[in-house]
């Protein structure tokens, strides 16, 4: 049969490797899920500027849209109607 000797270093070993390689495994995962996170917030945050700024441009071409048919209406175009500053 295998010696008790032989038993305890195989014992000690396996202990001693899931003592170092757990830490680094468990470190390794923790900066992958910072970099997720850190992505996420960055793609949300990109979402968020984007749909700003959509609804921005959206809001402007209604408003030349608007002033586009307060000047030409009917096929004759009416520069009297512009406010000049």
């Amino acid at each position: 049969m295998i010696d008790a000797s032989v038993i305890g270093l195989l014992s000690a070993t396996t202990a001693l490797v899931a003592s170092i390689v757990g830490p680094l495994v468990t470190l390794h995962i923790g900066r992958a899920q910072i970099r997720a996170t850190v992505k996420s917030a960055n793609r949300q945050k990109w979402i968020e500027e984007f749909r700003d700024l959509v609804a921005h441009f959206c809001g402007q071409l209604s408003a030349t849209m608007q002033m586009w048919e307060k000047i030409v209406h009917g096929g004759e175009v009416r520069f009297h109607q512009i406010a000049m500053p």
